[in-house]
């Protein structure tokens, strides 16, 4: 009987260490860091795009104007474009990778052993149109007082290419996409004589400030990103076949911990 409940218990420490496959990989990777150098080429253009709605769905969301193109011009484009790089080159060696740009290209290829490059192949700003909707709700019946804002998406494509490595390695390719979003802070005050509510509210409207800041953020993530990408793939490459799909990780470097990645994560084209 003894030896029976020995046998369990030895049979479920096994499908722990199993379960938890994944996740001793992963922190075998952070322990190791074996990164490799990257090739960061950067691409300066910017392309801004105004999404209007249809006339025919909505004509609130039709007329409000264009705000993009008065915010951005080609000279803070370029500039916004610079400190993108520079943040997302400082996020890269704040996670350890040995990084070489186009100021020290022929370093880069003067070393002969495997490396990645990493392409910047495309940047936009779009500009589209949502709702804004606030609502007070009664016993029988609910109050709404809604609005059109503006929300700007920054999306970046990138490429992901081996150097000096195995022909099978393949090309990667990778999409991101953050937003920004007009704010309104607002409350429902009712007017005890017309016995009617009104709605009450501070409107914070998208400046280039804002973009600014959200382009730093993006390059800031986009830095997290890779290297959860590179975590990852080593974990698949080193997982038994059933644990390879289960878990896709990011690795939050200020607390130190793996935490399931969900939907911040690049998107794989």
């Amino acid at each position: 009987m003894v030896k029976g409940k020995y046998l369990i218990c030895l049979i479920f420490s096994l499908l722990i260490l199993s379960c938890s496959s994944p996740q001793r990989v992963a922190k075998e990777f952070l322990h190791k860091k074996e990164l490799l150098p990257i090739l960061y080429i950067s691409n300066s253009a910017i392309y801004t795009e105004f999404y209007r709605p249809s006339e025919i769905l909505d004509t609130l969301n039709y007329y409000k104007p264009e705000v993009l193109s008065s915010m951005l011009d080609d000279t803070l484009a370029g500039i916004m474009m610079n400190l993108y790089d520079e943040v997302f080159v400082d996020a890269l060696r704040m996670y350890d990778f040995q990084v070489f740009t186009a100021d020290s290209i022929a370093a880069f290829f003067s070393e002969s052993r495997p490396a990645w490059q990493l392409s910047l192949v495309q940047t936009s700003i779009e500009e589209h149109r949502m709702w804004f909707e606030d609502e007070i709700t009664f016993t029988d019946y609910s109050v709404i007082w809604d609005t059109v804002i503006s929300q700007f998406q920054y999306n970046t494509w990138f490429e992901l290419t081996p150097v000096n490595a195995d022909s099978a390695i393949p090309t990667h390719l990778f999409f991101a996409s953050v937003s920004v979003s007009d704010n309104i802070n607002g409350r429902f005050v009712y007017d005890w004589g017309a016995r009617v509510y009104s709605y009450v509210y501070d409107f914070y409207p998208v400046d280039v400030g804002d973009l600014f800041t959200l382009v730093a953020s993006a390059a800031m993530t986009h830095g997290s990103y890779l290297f959860d990408f590179f975590l990852n793939r080593y974990v698949y490459f080193n997982c038994k076949k059933s644990e390879k799909m289960k878990f896709y990780f990011t690795y939050d470097i200020r607390k130190r911990k793996l935490l399931p990645a969900k939907e911040n994560r690049f998107i794989f084209l």
